[in-house]
């Protein structure tokens, strides 16, 4: 028992210094250039650091832990004396290697008393983010101040505002969900922002392309309004940005199969030929728009919507919940026999959920010919509603390109539900 104990003792002092050559050997790459006697900490100041903070960290056992938090001071002390005559010596005034050494001493510490993988990856994540410094410079220099502020806005409405909303339903039915009517608002506003990203760097047709296939997996309505905002503004690129919205309705499409598919597999025969014939009429469609506008103007980031402005995106979260309510009434008032009126009314906003509730229902309560029969009207209302968000949002411009795609794949999505 003994002999384990002591395998166990220097199996977590090896892990403290092995903490400390890491990142010794990072700080000593970087300083590589600067004599010896002039580096603050060097591959074996550092190493020795995590041992000692491994040591110390083992005597607090024995002695006591408030021993450890006075050998920390004390560290803390000779680092910052250091600190202070390097500063003096050669005018900088940089903090990085002085915080590291810190780290390291905490680190060693924590890797004789705590959980040894949670050391070993805290000390390799610490290794790469000083490693990184090159390229994150380079970033920061790149970024410009609506970027930065709509990322910050991003991580504020997701990350602070949506945990503490109530995940369940209040009003008549429980319709009214905080939570998921936030989780749409932070849902567009961050397909604005990746938009705008997008469009930025990669340039109008690249930039749309990439957000409407990733935003249609989740939400082509969401895609929509964003690309409608962006046609307010930039009226120049209507023709790349109903490409991207025809992708994003295309992979919508394909969607709707497989989550009926993955609930009840007798809905995939009757939805595969008109959602397969939508889907490749708005990929053949959207092809076309793109492969003739492909040498569009990629500079227009200066027109492009502010990606902090969450107007928009809250006004769609309440169109959400108004929406719903309108849906809980007129199943109440219309009773079963109005199923597809609630499905139209549904595909005002989402397909998802008159998908997943056709297929629990389809080859029990209701046949499989009703069930596609709903799908295909919420599909073809959700279709109709997006461009009626282009018209009014971004006009005519935007609108009659969308107006082609749409018609086409409605047309397609009939004759398939008819002949197939």
């Amino acid at each position: 028992m003994a002999d384990l104990l002591q395998q166990e003792i220097a199996a977590r002092l090896a892990l403290a210094l092995g903490i400390g050559l890491l990142v010794g050997i990072e700080r000593g790459w970087h300083t590589r250039d600067a004599s010896g006697g002039l580096r603050v900490a060097g591959v074996r100041t550092f190493a020795l650091t995590s041992l000692l903070g491994g040591i110390w960290g083992m005597l607090s056992t024995i002695v006591g832990e408030v021993i450890l938090g006075f050998a920390f001071l004390g560290f803390t002390a000779l680092v910052m004396l250091a600190y202070r005559t390097t500063a003096k010596q050669d005018k900088d005034y940089g903090l990085t290697s002085e915080v590291a050494a810190l780290l390291v001493f905490s680190l060693g510490a924590y890797a004789v008393l705590g959980d040894m993988a949670i050391a070993a990856s805290a000390g390799v994540a610490l290794a790469a983010l000083l490693n990184l410094k090159r390229y994150l410079h380079a970033w920061i220099q790149n970024i410009n101040r609506l970027e930065l502020d709509g990322a910050i806005l991003l991580l504020v409405i997701s990350i602070v505002v949506l945990p503490v909303l109530p995940d369940q339903g209040f009003g008549p039915g429980g319709v009214l969900n905080p939570f998921k009517m936030w989780l749409m608002v932070v849902f567009i506003a961050a397909l604005s922002f990746i938009g705008f990203i997008a469009i930025r760097k990669l340039g109008a047709g690249l930039g749309t392309l990439a957000t409407s296939l990733f935003g249609g997996l989740a939400s082509s309505t969401a895609v929509t309004l964003s690309f409608a905002r962006i046609g307010r503004k930039s009226p120049k690129m209507a023709p790349i940005l109903a490409a991207g919205i025809g992708m994003a309705s295309a992979v919508m499409y394909l969607r709707v199969v497989v989550v009926a598919g993955t609930f009840n597999s007798a809905l995939v025969p009757a939805l595969i030929w008109p959602l397969g014939l939508m889907s490749g009429v708005s990929i053949v469609g959207a092809a076309w728009l793109h492969w003739r506008n492909r040498n569009m103007n990629a500079d227009t980031h200066a027109e492009l919507p502010n990606p902090t402005d969450l107007g928009t995106a809250v006004q769609f979260g309440l169109l959400l919940g108004a929406v719903a309510l309108f849906a809980h009434y007129g199943k109440l008032w219309i009773g079963d026999a109005g199923l597809y009126a609630v499905a139209a009314i549904s595909g005002l906003v989402d397909v998802d959920a008159v998908t997943l509730n056709m297929a629990q229902l389809a080859g029990g309560s209701l046949s499989v010919a009703t069930a596609t029969q709903a799908i295909m009207i919420a599909v073809a209302v959700n279709t109709a509603v997006k461009f009626a968000i282009v018209w009014a949002i971004a006009g005519r411009g935007l609108g009659m390109p969308l107006l082609i795609l749409s018609g086409a794949a409605l047309m397609a999505g009939a004759i398939g539900l008819v002949v197939f």
